[in-house]
């Protein structure tokens, strides 16, 4: 429990208080009520504030450092400019409290609660965040340089600019970060997840990715900037959509001459069907037509020779003269062709120009450039990878039945015309 003497002088004003820590005595607040108060360029060095409620007070220019606040709530309170440097917070509420440019170099904050403050421009140089909950913080600015984040919430928090050089991110949720422009160098995010986190123009040289999860979710990935090549970045956790049906496995079915092809078979199926409708209709219509009107000319005329003559004229129209059916399998042929035709015209206008012209090992091995400004750009529009996969699959599986199919009744067709034995 908090001294009462130390309580009443802090209720006294700032300049008592800061006339009694010239004697080198450090107050002890633990647990106290100091809500609302205007402690504005307090000095509170080493002080005891364990438990204590600064909800809604004014502490901005205060200096707190090596002061015991573990448990201590700072809700919504301003902390401008107040320095907490080395102090223990472990578990500290600050929910919504504004630390903009305050020094946190060093500090234990271990789950601590950050939830909504604003600490732009802050100082957490190496200080202890394992567990904290850090979101949708403000740290735009922030110097998180060796900062220890394992296993943190910083999810939809706001990082531009920040700083974590060396940082420990390991197993944290950033899900929805913005890291526009951080520094984010031999950054450790092993086992982070990344989901929809936006990376654009941030330095990510030597960071590494070792299991990061939600990568391929991430935004910006390809506009990084690159000093030495990301670490582990192969072993990102992917899906199986990312994994198997990226633009650069569909390249190798888009290289294919399929789009000029599936496209000319789709112009010449409707040309056949047209041009075998006009044959029977215009052929073979008037030629049966006229093979009745013979037989009705050879019920009127008795004559042997005559009847014999017709009989045989129409009997030779009718037999070569007959209606040619639609081909078996047309309509599957037309529906692969067209589902082909999707396939190529999606590859062509949506993959990515860097997949089409170049290889996964021809970006990084023989051009020497960083898996991270080709692979990302592989897991772009994801539902177009869908589709675009499906209509290579389903159209490319009806198009290989039919062929099949035309190759075996060729081949018997042949087999029982030969007049050669296998045997």
């Amino acid at each position: 429990m908090a001294i009462s003497a130390h309580v009443e002088l802090v209720h006294q004003g700032v300049d008592a208080v800061n006339r009694h820590q010239t004697k080198g005595i450090p107050l002890d607040l633990s647990g106290a009520d100091l809500s609302t108060l205007e402690l504005r360029d307090i000095n509170l060095q080493r002080a005891n504030l364990r438990g204590a409620n600064l909800t809604q007070a004014t502490l901005s220019g205060a200096d707190l450092s090596h002061s015991q606040c573990a448990g201590a709530r700072f809700v919504g309170a301003n902390l401008q400019r107040a320095s907490f440097q080395k102090a223990s917070l472990e578990g500290a509420d600050f929910t919504g409290a504004n630390l903009a440019d305050g020094v946190l170099r060093g500090a234990n904050m271990s789950e601590v609660i950050l939830r909504s403050a604003r600490l732009p421009a802050a100082d957490l140089l190496e200080a202890n965040l394992e567990h904290a909950n850090l979101k949708k913080a403000n740290l735009s600015r922030a110097n998180l340089g060796g900062a220890h984040l394992s296993n943190s919430n910083l999810s939809l928090a706001t990082l531009f600019k920040a700083s974590l050089q060396n940082a420990n991110v390991l197993g944290a949720d950033l899900t929805g970060a913005d890291l526009d422009h951080a520094d984010l160098q031999r950054t450790d995010f092993e086992n982070a997840v990344l989901r929809n986190a936006n990376f654009d123009e941030a330095n990510v040289s030597a960071a590494n990715f070792r299991d990061a999860i939600g990568v391929t979710h991430a935004h910006n990935l390809d506009k990084v900037r690159i000093d030495r090549d990301a670490q582990y970045l192969e072993t990102v956790k992917r899906d199986a959509i990312n994994r198997w049906l990226d633009w650069e496995r569909l390249r190798t079915l888009g290289r294919l001459p399929l789009f000029g092809a599936s496209y000319t078979v789709l112009l010449l199926i409707p040309v056949f069907i047209f041009t075998l409708a006009t044959y029977n209709r215009y052929v073979v219509g008037p030629a049966q037509a006229f093979a009745v009107s013979v037989r009705e000319a050879v019920d009127s005329d008795r004559s042997t020779h005559t009847e014999l003559t017709a009989i045989a004229a129409a009997s030779a129209i009718e037999e070569h003269v007959a209606p040619l059916a639609i081909p078996s399998q047309s309509l599957l042929i037309l529906l692969s062709t067209f589902l082909l035709a999707i396939g190529s015209s999606i590859y062509v206008l949506f993959c990515p120009s860097r997949v089409k012209e170049f290889t996964r090992d021809q970006w990084c091995d023989q051009l020497g450039k960083s898996l991270l400004h080709y692979w990302p750009i592989t897991w772009k529009h994801r539902m177009l990878r869908i589709v675009c996969a499906s209509c290579y699959g389903v159209g490319g599986i009806g198009a290989a039945w039919v062929i099949v199919v035309k190759v075996l009744r060729a081949g018997r067709f042949i087999y029982e015309n030969s007049r050669f034995s296998l045997w």
